[in-house]
């Protein structure tokens, strides 16, 4: 078996109302295992593991947003 590791990045900036600007950013990282007899099975693992990645870093950066919101409503 070969060991992968899959990492997703997204990078974004939240603009305020005053026009301040603040990055927020969400990194994943996975790790896949490959079995070369099961390149069926491979793929539809290979999908169902970025999706859920992309599901994380969704919900990291709403939960950043609402950090933020917080945060700037505390000033």
């Amino acid at each position: 078996m070969l060991k992968q590791v899959y990492a997703w990045l997204t990078e974004a900036s939240v603009r305020l109302a005053n026009g301040e600007t603040y990055p927020i950013s969400a990194k994943i990282n996975r790790t896949f295992f490959d079995n070369s007899r099961a390149a069926l099975a491979k793929s539809a693992e290979r999908d169902v593991i970025w999706n859920d990645m992309r599901e994380q870093a969704a919900r990291q950066l709403i939960n950043k947003m609402a950090a933020l919101q917080h945060q700037v409503q505390g000033k």
